[in-house]
């Protein structure tokens, strides 16, 4: 049992090895083409520029910045997020099942089921959000006022008014229909009606590796929670998320390399840095560098001043309680 047991452990860490790649630079053309949309219409500061153009300038190139560094951020902390759900699972499979010895099915507790659910509840909200960054690109690569959001981008494609490259608008359809109208049912149940993934199982066969159950509703577009559906089919949350990762990867990756003209080097690297509010050799307005425990122990102790405050305010008028009403003990 324990030569088998390494086995397993074995194998799957190793597999996490393989999937700690490098997340700031996914897709390194992106850098290129932010900077190149940044200056694209030559505006830049330079010694010739009286101080007010100069500032004038400065806050154009700032605010095109702040606006195109969204997108690589968005789909690196998309690409961040399934990478902690993989260490989650390692975590627990140490934790419980090394504790388990029948190959039946054992119910997650909340505290070791949340840290997954957290993961995965981000991975929705940061695709999402990488999926509307991607709009400054092509704003300002066609110099088009276009809507925020991708949904209502697609809305005004769909009823022509507005006009894309065929081959940008095609991406964008194929992705949306396919897959990006489905993140963002998921990032709207999960923010407005329902915990998407709430309930999880795991269990460890007498021969293989590990298993672990956290589904999500196959429905996500219903918001009617009663109605939600999480069998025929069942969609695991982790094989779910890597795949939609890699579409999302490849809709990003195509657009933007169509969007950075043939003419600049996309081997080059980029070091521009637009900072917001630069601080040269200053220590002020920082805060030192520690870990959880004290954190920890000022919200243990807010719990308890909290516990104190509630024995004496509980005074609020309700409705009575109806007599039929009995908690369950």
């Amino acid at each position: 049992m324990c030569e088998r047991r390494y086995n397993w452990q074995g194998r799957i860490l190793n597999k996490a090895l393989v999937y700690r790649m490098e997340i700031t630079n996914l897709i390194p053309h992106i850098s290129i083409l932010k900077d190149y949309l940044i200056f694209n219409d030559g505006n830049s500061v330079d010694d010739s520029m009286t101080a007010e153009k100069s500032m004038k300038t400065l806050d154009t190139m700032r605010s095109r910045a702040m606006l195109l560094e969204q997108l690589p951020y968005f789909l690196n902390s998309s690409y961040f997020f399934i990478l902690q759900i993989f260490k989650f699972q390692l975590t627990l499979i140490e934790t419980k099942l090394n504790n388990i010895s029948d190959s039946s099915l054992h119910n997650l507790t909340s505290s070791e089921r949340d840290p997954i659910a957290f993961m995965t509840d981000s991975f929705f909200n940061s695709a999402r959000r990488a999926q509307d960054a991607i709009i400054p690109y092509i704003s300002r690569s066609f110099s088009l006022s276009l809507p925020n959001s991708m949904n209502e981008l697609m809305k005004k494609l769909h009823k022509g008014e507005i006009s894309l490259p065929t081959v940008i608008k095609e991406l964008l359809k194929i992705y949306w229909d396919s897959h990006g109208k489905k993140i963002k049912a998921y990032r709207d149940l999960g923010q407005h009606h329902a915990l998407i993934s709430s309930e999880g199982w795991v269990a460890k066969p007498i021969d293989g590796s590990p298993l672990i159950h956290l589904s999500l509703p196959n429905n996500p577009e219903e918001k009617n929670t009663s109605r939600l559906r999480y069998d025929d089919p069942v969609i695991l949350a982790l094989p779910y998320l890597t795949i939609e990762f890699q579409y999302l990867l490849q809709f990003i990756f195509k657009v933007t390399d169509l969007l950075l003209p043939s003419e600049i080097n996309r081997d080059r690297t980029s070091h521009l840095v637009i900072f917001r509010n630069p601080k040269i050799g200053k220590h002020t307005d920082m805060h030192q560098i520690q870990d959880e425990k004290p954190f920890v122990d000022e919200v243990k102790q807010y719990l308890q001043q909290l516990s104190i405050w509630s024995e004496k305010h509980r005074l609020v008028e309700r409705p009575p309680l109806d007599p039929k009403f009995k908690i369950n003990q």
